[in-house]
């Protein structure tokens, strides 16, 4: 961390205030995904079909099927053969993506779209928790990216907390102290726009997961559009746009 922050002056983020939107995040509802499948069991039912937490019906057996899961009470009811069916609940990691460029420490009224970005991001953490999902992301900057790897539960929310504090810090340049912060893993990269951003994403995001894209989307371009497309095909993704008020009433040909 660098310099002295102070809550609630619109320029600079504290872990205090962002730990403080807990109880405000109840009414923010994240998507359900859509079938996929996911390396962990946790909320989130899916299609998958097999040894699993809840019992969904007995149905008749058939070769191939786990001896294990037998229904000894309905064979024996029926007279025929027939075996317990589950239905696996799996948690969803949910991903944010925070565009951090330039422009995006800019406000002309109570804050910088910096710390709405922030608030926003911090939000969805605490609400994708209290879901049961796994929370992780990707800060970008001018030449630098940040991943925080998904983590469950107040942890997984206070990485993301802490990774957004100090990535976000005006004068920073996108976190550029670098290293570990709290099992947060930093590293290099080029001058990337956001296309460059969201191809290193589509890349490293796994399938299923809840993609939510922060940003003012200047930088938006052709090639950016594509690979949004392209993480669609695999997982949920939502576009948030910060703008400040100002920016709403540009002049023509900005």
């Amino acid at each position: 961390m660098t310099g002295r922050r102070h809550a609630g002056d619109g320029i600079h983020l504290t872990a205090a205030e962002l730990i403080a939107l807990r109880p405000r995040c109840h009414a923010l509802r994240l998507p359900m995904r859509q079938a996929a499948a996911s390396a962990l069991a946790g909320a989130y039912r899916s299609r998958f079909r097999g040894r699993g937490v809840d019992f969904v019906e007995s149905r008749n057996y058939q070769p191939g099927d786990d001896i294990r899961n037998m229904d000894w009470r309905v064979t024996a009811r029926t007279g025929r053969a027939h075996t317990k069916v589950f239905q696996e609940e799996r948690e969803r990691p949910v991903l944010v993506v925070l565009d951090a460029g330039p422009s995006l420490y800019f406000g002309t009224r109570r804050r910088l779209k910096s710390v709405a970005a922030g608030q926003l991001a911090a939000a969805i953490a605490w609400s994708a928790v209290r879901r049961g999902d796994r929370i992780g992301g990707f800060l970008f900057a001018p030449g630098r990216h940040l991943e925080i790897r998904p983590a469950g539960g107040r942890r997984g929310a206070m990485r993301m907390i802490q990774g957004l504090v100090d990535w976000l810090e005006p004068g920073n340049a996108g976190g550029q102290g670098g290293g570990q912060v709290g099992g947060v893993a930093g590293a290099a990269a080029e001058l990337q726009p956001l296309s460059l951003a969201l191809e290193r994403v589509r890349h490293a995001v796994r399938p299923g997961s809840l993609v939510i894209v922060i940003s003012d989307f200047f930088s938006l371009d052709e090639n950016s559009n594509r690979h949004l497309s392209r993480l669609r095909q695999h997982n949920d993704v939502i576009a948030c746009q910060v703008l400040d008020a100002a920016e709403h009433e540009l002049p023509p040909g900005r």
